[in-house]
This record gives structure tokens, sequence and C-alpha cells, in this order.
């Protein structure tokens, strides 16, 4: 259907669209129920996994199981929590009409604003709601999630949770944007293990040259068996 992807929860209260063969994408999410205000949420394209499947397992788990808490909220203003920053993370702005925390490393931030009775929808202000935006600024991999001002208290908190957990995330060597090595510190997390190499030779069945290894080989001089690409650590949903 031109190029976009859409799917419809069982409940027909959610709807996740995602368009095709764009670099820039935008994965869509949205909420409505009788009796409830809709909500929405826009993922940018280089979101990382940890945030994205955040979003959509948590959603689903919760319409499946319970729904109230994941509808829309009817008075947002009333029902938005100041959070107090996660540690390391510091209040790099605080207004009535909104707060931005800054995480330790400036590469990533969460940022709330309330809804107020004089909002005029200037374009230049960004909308009431909830801002997650992480990665270098001139990075083409820069990525930022939006959710509505409606949207759920208990997933905004999950979201806030994954973006500010000081763990590192999983990556593979190759997802890792150049742009963003000089930001990032790479941890492999496989040590080498002898008995690990020995079992994947075994896998692999004997070659003539090791059918009858000579005694008199040095150990050093033996060659090393192959080894798997150790997946590596960066900093948790900065960049991706």
């Amino acid at each position: 259907m031109n190029g976009i992807r859409e799917s419809l929860s069982p409940c027909l209260r959610a709807l996740v669209t995602e368009p095709h063969r764009t670099n820039d994408r935008v994965l869509s999410v949205d909420v409505a129920s009788e009796g409830h205000p809709g909500w929405h949420a826009a993922v940018s394209a280089h979101t990382p996994e940890e945030i994205t499947f955040t979003l959509l397992d948590a959603l689903a788990r919760g319409l499946r199981e319970d729904p109230d808490q994941y509808l829309g909220v009817a008075h947002p203003t009333g029902r938005h929590r100041r959070r107090a920053p996660t540690d390391g993370w510091q209040v790099a702005f605080d207004s009535p009409e909104g707060r931005l925390y800054s995480s330790p490393d400036q590469l990533a931030v969460f940022a709330t604003r309330t809804p107020r009775p004089t909002d005029t929808g200037d374009p230049r202000k960004d909308p009431p709601g909830f801002h997650l935006l992480a990665g270098p600024g001139l990075s083409p991999d820069r990525w930022s999630v939006t959710l509505s001002a409606g949207a759920p208290p208990y997933l905004v908190d999950l979201l806030h949770t994954e973006l500010s957990h000081p763990s590192p995330a999983r990556r593979s060597a190759g997802t890792l944007p150049v742009h963003h090595l000089p930001y990032v510190a790479i941890h492999s997390i496989d040590e080498f293990s002898p008995a690990r190499a020995a079992a994947v030779l075994r896998s692999i069945g004997p070659r003539p040259a090791e059918t009858a290894p000579s005694s008199r080989m040095d150990h050093a001089e033996r060659p090393p068996g192959p080894t798997a690409e150790a997946p590596v650590r960066s900093g948790r949903g900065r960049t991706r």
C-alpha cells in the first residue's frame, strides 16, 4: 500500500504505521478508544531497538492485560509529573511550561512540555508532550521519539527509564554509525575461551594437518582457532 505497512491491534485501539523505502522514515503509533482521548507517538529512523521495542512491546502487552493504563489521558496537564533527574543527569532548563533533562555526556535529552491555556500551535515551538532525543547534533543518524501530551504516564516513564539507564547497551560491531564512534566507548563482552575455541574446531571437523599434530610443535606456534565477531557495548540509547 504505497510502501506503507500498517499493523492494527486485535482490540482495534492501536495502529502502527511504518513506511518503507525511505531513509528518514518515521514509525507512527496512534491509540484511540471510545470514551478516551487519542494519543500519538512518532519514532524517527535510527532510534535504538531498546527504545522502539520498549514502546511497542509495552503497548501491545498493556492493551491486552491492562488497557486502561495505556489509553489517552483526559487531562494531561493534571497528570504531568515532574521527575527528579536520574543519577548523572541534570536539569538543563526548567519553567512552568516544561523541563529539559540532559545526559552526563550531553548527547541525549528528555524534554517535557506541559499544555498551557495560551498555546496557539506556533510551529516554532515544540508541541506539548514528551520528547526523547539523542545522538551528536550534526549526525545524520540523530534520532528522536515524540509522544503527545495525552500519552499514558506509565509508558512515558518506561521510555524515560530506558533512555537514562546507566548500563551499557549491547551492539554488534557493524551497527555503530561511523559518526558516533568518537562519542562511544566500545568494550568486548566475549572474552576468549580456550574451551569454546576447541569446541568450534571439533564442530568443523579434523583437517589433514591436524589429524597427527607433531608433539614437537610449540604451543605458541599452533594456529589459533576461529573466533566469532565479538559483540560490543556502547552508551545505552545514545547513538544508533
